[in-house]
């Protein structure tokens, strides 16, 4: 900062010398936001321009200044003007690419940023932008690629690190990415954006106490961070502490309302706690912030279905087929749903998509062995539903399904058999507790018969 300082009273002298020269007041405008003095900044760069209107250079910093301002038109508006003045100006590239980044248009700002490398490949920041671009776009190895390049440019870049961390994040390497985290917190010990991403790295290994630790770190330097929030969130939701994780969400809804992340973790932690109604209204909020995504709207499904408003539920299982025809819990969620409708015809085929899926999918088996049983072709019932069971052998239903298929076909001993194993697995079953009293008397009479 001293020697930044120092610099500019240099200039400033150099300006009271000749107030004329654009370049004086160019280089001091640059310095001014360098230092945050945007408005003493943005002066200097109007001289410029009164000096020289076709000055690009002068239109590159009030660009500059808006963009620190967030008024991201009237950027967009400078570069622009910087482009026409000088269409070899690589910084005017970048300011559009960065105008287009904050506005979430990847695919654009990404354009740009290129513009920028096709005049100078080693533009370390514009490599570290297009770098950042690809990651949010998910493109995760193109973003490695990019910002790997950044850093050889310039090895101290703390977001350049900072971006590679959460790259090898999200493609679980976690190794990697706190080793990255690590070297970017050496370059700058203050950086909120290493203990976050060293929380969500503990997070998604469950290394929930580590991960707290992290996020609270943050939280003590910026109470109103919403991504630590978010995060500690998630670990007492994991933690099955569902009312400091609703606690926490709620906190980053106030902090930004427009967080489509808390909204959807408020749905599914009221789907935790079983407050299903609760769960549909932040759900359906979220569904309408983002509408493509199936997490929530298998959610959605499991709320009604478990409120057993199927066909609501099916509405939300088709939402997610339509983005993944293949989904094997949609499917079989969807296949169950028609199952309870007695809708058998519709049920057995999405439940035989599912099987083509997972052979082994025990929760289709037993609705579609529900299916047979319920269409009386008890057979057919009693072999899907025994695949079941060689996947899980202590399914209650699937032991009660089969013991309703034998008592109809009046092999009363192996009903007594699958009642009896019911019990044992849960022993506060009526239903089955009933059966298998009904099945005993039949059972006798027929001995006694015989």
């Amino acid at each position: 900062m001293a020697q930044k300082d120092k610099t500019k009273k240099k200039l400033q002298r150099k300006r009271s010398v000749n107030p004329k020269d654009e370049h004086t007041h160019q280089n001091l405008g640059f310095c001014y936001k360098e230092q945050g003095e945007l408005d003493k900044a943005m002066d200097e760069f109007k001289r410029v321009l009164k000096i020289n209107p076709k000055s690009g250079q002068g239109h590159l910093g009030i660009g500059f200044c808006y963009y620190e301002q967030r008024q991201i038109e009237m950027a967009m508006d400078e570069f622009n003007q910087a482009v026409k003045s000088d269409p070899q100006n690589e910084h005017a590239y970048h300011g559009l690419g960065l105008c287009y980044q904050y506005d979430r248009k990847f695919d654009k700002a990404i354009h740009e940023f290129k513009k920028a490398l096709a005049i100078n490949p080693d533009n370390g920041y514009a490599l570290q932008d297009l770098g950042y671009c690809y990651e949010r776009l998910k493109q995760y190895d193109k973003a490695v690629e990019e910002v790997r390049k950044a850093l050889k440019v310039n090895p101290k870049n703390e977001y350049a690190h900072i971006i590679l961390g959460f790259c090898f994040k999200e493609l679980k390497q976690f190794d990697k990415a706190i080793d990255e985290l690590k070297q970017a917190l050496e370059i700058n010990p203050e950086s909120l954006h290493c203990h976050l991403g060293f929380g969500f790295c503990y997070y998604e290994q469950r290394l929930i106490d580590k991960a707290i630790n992290e996020f609270s770190q943050v939280m003590k330097l910026d109470p109103r961070n919403e991504h630590a929030r978010h995060g500690l969130g998630l670990c007492y939701q994991h933690n099955k502490q569902f009312d400091k994780a609703l606690g926490e969400f709620t906190k980053v809804l106030e902090i930004n309302p427009d967080n489509e992340y808390a909204r959807r973790d408020i749905g599914f932690t009221y789907k935790n706690m079983k407050q299903y109604k609760n769960a549909i209204v932040e759900l359906r909020k979220a569904a309408i912030e983002n509408p493509q995504n199936m997490c929530i709207h298998r959610s959605l499904g499991f709320c009604y279905k478990e409120l057993e408003q199927f066909n609501k539920a099916i509405d939300e299982f088709k939402e997610v087929l339509g983005i993944d025809p293949d989904n094997e819990y949609a499917l079989q969620d969807l296949g169950y749903c028609y199952e309870r409708l007695k809708q058998y015809d519709k049920a057995i085929v999405e439940l035989q998509k599912v099987l083509k899926v997972n052979p082994r999918n025990e929760h289709a088996l037993r609705s579609l062995g529900f299916c047979y049983r319920d269409l009386k072709q008890y057979d057919k019932a009693i072999e899907v539903l025994n695949k079941g069971l060689e996947v899980n052998p202590r399914n209650e239903y699937i032991h009660q399904g089969l013991g309703h298929c034998f008592e109809i076909l009046r092999q009363f001993d192996k009903a007594i058999n699958e009642f009896t194993k019911v019990l044992e697995i849960n022993q506060d079953n009526k239903s089955a507790s009933r059966c298998l009293e009904s099945c005993y008397k039949s059972y006798s009479r027929k001995a006694e018969k015989k």
